[in-house]
């Protein structure tokens, strides 16, 4: 006769060790828990990853080995489960005794319940899910710079839209502003060829053409320029500068032209001399001396200033003209583009001066901007860095007209305008 008390103990344990051999070949963390949470057994992949005993990590131990940041959440969560009975769930990081370092795991458990719905015992797993977790940051991280990506085309295709109209524009500008030159050119030429005029007369008249031939000039060397610095070709001859000498210059140049405005300079006696491009400086500041002139079409005071101020010098040009609108500011120094107004549409003008400008001050290594009230005026400024101070002695013959530079004997080489060095953006990489 079979003893079924007996029989059912040994099946019990039999069904026990199953469970635990079982439990060992798996590749997860396996553990259970009693119905009020206390954790009651790991299967021998726990003990291999923590290297701690189940003396250390049976009932709530299991807690020193998550992250700090993670325990608070997953206890939240396991509590919640206790107390209601629902499934448990959560991402955590666990610290791993090989390497001492966190790896995230994804934790599971399910209640077992009796007839009646009461819970018995939970079972629970472990998963090691780093390299999921890593494969999801990347993929983020690729997703991230896909969007970054795709919005900077859209971007670039608003830029070249809006440059492609600007250069529209442009060249309908520059077409007028050739033609109505050469009208005048034509013009003057046309009435000495078939009227008889004095020698006053026709010189007055040879003045005129002379004056709209060498506004022809400046237009296509503008051209020029440009295209040499947006094609990075434009270079700088260094020679030893006397800056105040070359802004006095300038403004004596200008003053000689202009009859409706008053000009004044203050330099500083404490400059040395500079080692830069004479032409593109000079350059430079007859460029900001005439869009001075030319948007205070009612006259007015225009001040160049300089002074030596700590590690650099500092060039402003002052005008009482008609101003720029707030809005417009950042708009100055962009290729192609001209300020639109009721009060602009008649000033001659090709939008090429002040970009040129601004390409030439920061290939010196210096900076420009505007500073501006609308109907009170605007104050260009610009910046030469002092490394840029002259190696040869003051007393060496340095350039000082219009008309002709002398270099310095032997001149440094060439400066090449140079594209700025992209940054690198690393990939994130998971928390430990």
């Amino acid at each position: 006769m079979v003893d079924y008390p007996q029989k059912q103990q040994q099946e019990l344990v039999q069904s026990e060790r199953n469970f635990r051999q079982l439990a060992d070949a798996m590749p997860q963390i396996v553990w259970t828990a009693r119905p009020d949470g206390w954790l009651d057994y790991y299967n021998q992949k726990w003990f291999d990853y923590t290297g701690m005993t189940f003396s250390q990590t049976q009932g709530w131990g299991w807690a020193s080995v998550l992250h700090p940041d993670d325990l608070q959440q997953c206890l939240e969560a396991w509590m919640h489960s206790v107390k209601t009975g629902e499934n448990y769930e959560v991402e955590y990081r666990l610290k791993e005794t090989s390497d001492n370092i966190y790896r995230w795991h994804l934790s599971r458990a399910v209640p077992v319940r009796d007839a009646h719905g009461t819970v018995l015992k939970w079972f629970g797993t472990s998963t090691d899910i780093q390299n999921c977790k890593l494969a999801e940051q990347k993929l983020a991280h690729l997703l991230s710079r896909e969007q970054m990506a795709r919005r900077d085309a859209e971007q670039a295709g608003m830029t070249l839209l809006q440059l492609n109209q600007a250069q529209r524009n442009f060249i309908s500008v520059i077409s007028h502003e050739f033609r109505a030159t050469l009208t005048s050119i034509q013009g003057f030429s046309a009435l000495m060829r078939d009227e008889d005029f004095d020698s006053s007369e026709i010189k007055e008249y040879a003045n005129d053409i002379h004056t709209d031939a060498l506004r022809l000039h400046r237009m296509i060397d503008n051209l020029l320029d440009l295209e040499k610095i947006q094609s990075g070709k434009m270079e700088l001859v260094p020679e030893a500068v006397d800056l105040n000498a070359l802004l006095e210059d300038a403004v004596e140049h200008i003053r000689r032209t202009s009859l409706w405005h008053t000009f004044s300079f203050q330099g500083d006696d404490r400059l040395p001399l500079i080692e830069a491009d004479h032409d593109k400086l000079m350059q430079v500041i007859m460029n900001l001396l005439s869009n001075a002139v030319k948007y205070s079409p009612h006259g007015g005071d225009i001040q160049v200033q300089c002074t030596l101020e700590d590690s650099e010098v500092h060039v402003s040009v002052h005008d009482e003209g008609m101003g720029i609108p707030p809005d417009l500011l950042d708009q100055v120094f962009i290729p192609y583009s001209r300020i639109h107004s009721a009060t602009t549409q008649y000033i001659q003008g090709t939008g090429l001066g002040l970009p040129i400008v601004r390409q030439i001050v920061e290939m010196h290594g210096g900076k420009v901007w505007v500073e501006s009230e609308l109907d009170h005026g605007s104050c260009f400024h610009f910046t030469l860095p002092l490394h840029l101070q002259a190696t040869i002695s003051p007393d060496k013959e340095t350039s000082g007209t219009m008309e002709e530079s002398s270099a310095i004997e032997s001149p440094a080489q060439p400066l090449a305008l140079s594209e700025p060095a992209s940054e690198n953006t690393a990939a994130p990489t998971l928390p430990s």
